[in-house]
């Protein structure tokens, strides 16, 4: 089986240039909240390689510990016949999540699925102490 999932990776703002350059604003590795639950923002940015020619089938998702989806994007696309001559592709895709309700502390999961491989992330959510 071929890892086609290169990279997750969780942001505040995650955007490509006119070049098309990716850009990754302020990568989240845990998220402190001043309050729970609370109303969070994020980017999260999907790196693959090797992609064939074939239809994909994609699924981000957001857990809470306790097992709670709190956030879940699905996506199908289709890699067609390389037109320069290369057997594979390269490519990613960007997810906002806007306004998740996070309601309690510890190890949240990313899983990105692309058809039937998947990749985690796990963000851990602290109440700050005031």
């Amino acid at each position: 089986m071929t890892n086609n999932i290169g990279h997750v990776i969780a942001c505040n703002e995650a955007f490509n240039t006119p070049s098309g350059e990716l850009i990754l604003k302020q990568p989240i590795n845990s998220i402190i909240a001043l309050a729970l639950p609370t109303y969070y923002s994020f980017v999260v940015a999907v790196g693959m390689i090797n992609l064939k020619q074939q239809e994909y089938k994609t699924i981000v998702k957001v857990t809470s510990p306790s097992g709670k989806e709190i956030a879940l994007n699905t996506m199908d696309f289709e890699i067609g016949p390389p037109t320069d001559g290369l057997t594979s592709s390269d490519g990613g895709f960007n997810v906002n999540f806007r306004n998740a309700i996070i309601e309690e502390e510890g190890n949240h999961i990313i899983s990105v699925k692309l058809n039937d491989e998947e990749k985690t992330l796990i963000v851990p959510v602290i109440k700050k102490v005031i």
